[in-house]
């Protein structure tokens, strides 16, 4: 250890040696901020260092949080007083506990790594055993080390019989628990087993035994009104040394309050009208105790709340399957915005190659969509139709696509005043998937340029969306052979039963 303090002692001092030429630019910080400005040279000395062998990209994040304290001030000087400081502090500190160390380590040398004994100091009684290891060597050369056990201080003479007196009075004090006093016990008694920190441990003994249990509960529901005497004897143990400790407590009856009396006569009038009807196919309950009359009763099973707690979890499944719902019809609304997309460009890049504008094709893409969807004309202005078309219109099944819809919200923005822009790059995000923002952003883009580029975009992106539908309804028919297998098994296992149990029952078995 010595000769790695005397390392590093020697490290820092030619640092410092090194680094004096650079007290220029320690002098350019500001001193208020700054105060292990003397080790400035040996931090940028440093930190030159580490930034050679670190990349500079793995602290931009800490870099922007700190710049953003010191807005109006030289960036790079920022993070180099920053770094300086931190840098400075550093090592600072470490030298201060190295040089207390090389301190100590020379004055350990000085006195020898050993301490010379010639007694052990015991631990004190109740602190328990200790475990330590000597090291020894003889004249004749011999060195080895040696675990060994040190027990505590055992009490004898007069400290111990000062200790037994407390003992007595602690246990007198404790055993009478919730009691006032030993001539009136009417409560548990506290027998305790041993003494808190101590190796003294505790039986107890009682005469006459019938009024208290072995934990120190009372059994006095028997005890005569003047009460009754009992000898309690405590027989102490501390290591082989036994002591018998013995005191009188006085052990009053048991008060009954009025319930509890009552509960009883009620207990004995039911038991003597149960054995007196044994014979009978009815057992009569007594109507009077004493002087009260009682009015017996049953508990009824409450279907009510059964119904009550079946409607909560009812209400809870009800729940998760709106739940559920939302997620597949989420699921299904995807599918068909990826399944519906290649189609969609198709139509528009189609559109553009006939001259229409972008809005233009957005226009009647949808105008076709309404007409397939309700059967309805959108030249009509008058909402009202014929008999004739609505019995067409009830036999058609209504189709909602929902990029369509899409659609027709986007030109509804439109119409309100909002630029087309922005309502087409809205259009792509209300999607929600990559294509359909990769298409808006194609739109908006060449709607800024000029439409003259757009249609060979348009073509490979309708092109790449094919194949990618493909794949896509390869992996939709992978799943559904996937989900299929459950259902499968199961009749597998179940063909298997009606083939094998005629035939274990043809055997006998």
């Amino acid at each position: 250890m010595l000769v790695i303090e005397i390392i590093l002692l020697a490290a820092g001092i030619l640092l410092f040696v090194m680094t004096r030429g650079r007290k220029e630019e320690a002098k350019s910080f500001d001193k208020s901020r700054n105060p292990l400005l003397f080790l400035y040279p040996i931090s940028g000395y440093l930190y030159q260092l580490y930034q050679q062998i670190h990349s500079k990209k793995k602290g931009l994040k800490q870099d922007e949080a700190l710049l953003s304290l010191y807005v109006n001030e030289n960036k790079e000087k920022v993070k180099r007083e920053h770094a300086y400081q931190c840098i400075s502090a550093m090592f600072a500190i470490f030298y201060i506990f190295l040089v207390f160390s090389f301190i100590l380590t020379i004055k350990e040398r000085q006195e020898g790594s050993k301490e010379y004994i010639t007694a052990l100091e015991r631990p004190k009684e109740g602190e328990g055993k200790q475990d330590i290891t000597l090291w020894f060597e003889t004249e004749d050369g011999v060195k080895s080390q040696i675990p060994f056990t040190v027990s505590e201080k055992r009490l004898q003479g007069e400290e111990l019989e000062e200790y037994y007196e407390t003992v007595y009075l602690y246990i007198k004090e404790m055993v009478l628990g919730e009691n006032v006093s030993t001539y009136e016990v009417s409560q548990n008694l506290n027998l305790i087993k041993s003494i808190p920190d101590s190796n003294m441990t505790i039986s107890w003994a009682m005469e006459p035994s019938d009024y208290v249990g072995l934990d120190g509960t009372l059994l006095n529901e028997d005890v005569p009104k003047e009460g009754v005497d009992v000898l309690l004897t405590a027989t102490l143990t501390y290591f082989e040394d036994k002591r018998y400790h013995t005191f009188g407590i006085h052990i009053l009856p048991k008060e009954y309050t009025k319930e509890e009396i009552q509960y009883k006569q009620i207990e004995e009038a039911l038991i003597k009208s149960e054995e007196e009807s044994r014979t009978e196919d009815t057992m009569n309950l007594p109507d009077t105790v004493g002087e009260a009359r009682i009015l017996f009763s049953i508990e009824k099973e409450e279907k009510a709340a059964l119904l009550f707690g079946m409607g909560v979890i009812a209400a809870f499944f009800v729940k998760l399957a709106y739940e559920e719902k939302i997620k597949e019809g989420k699921e299904r609304r995807e599918e068909q915005l990826l399944l519906d997309y290649p189609e969609m460009v198709s139509k528009f890049t189609l559109l553009l190659n006939a001259g229409m504008t972008p809005i233009a094709a957005f226009e009647r893409i949808g105008m076709d969509y309404k007409t397939s969807r309700v059967g309805e004309d959108p030249k009509k202005e008058d909402k009202k139709k014929s008999k004739k078309n609505k019995k067409k219109e009830g036999k058609k099944e209504e189709q909602l696509h929902y990029v369509y819809e899409e659609i027709l919200y986007m030109l509804s923005q439109i119409k309100a005043g909002i630029s087309e822009g922005v309502a087409i790059e809205e259009f792509g995000r209300r999607c929600r998937l990559i294509c359909y923002l990769r298409f808006s952003t194609i739109v908006v883009q060449n709607m800024k340029k000029g439409t003259k580029g757009i249609v060979p975009m348009l073509e490979l992106e309708a092109k790449t969306a094919y194949e990618s539908r493909k794949d896509f309804i390869r992996q939709m028919g992978e799943k559904a052979g996937t989900k299929l297998l459950g259902p499968m098994m199961g009749m597998l296992i179940l063909v298997m039963i009606l083939i094998m149990v005629p035939a274990f029952l043809s055997f006998g078995i």
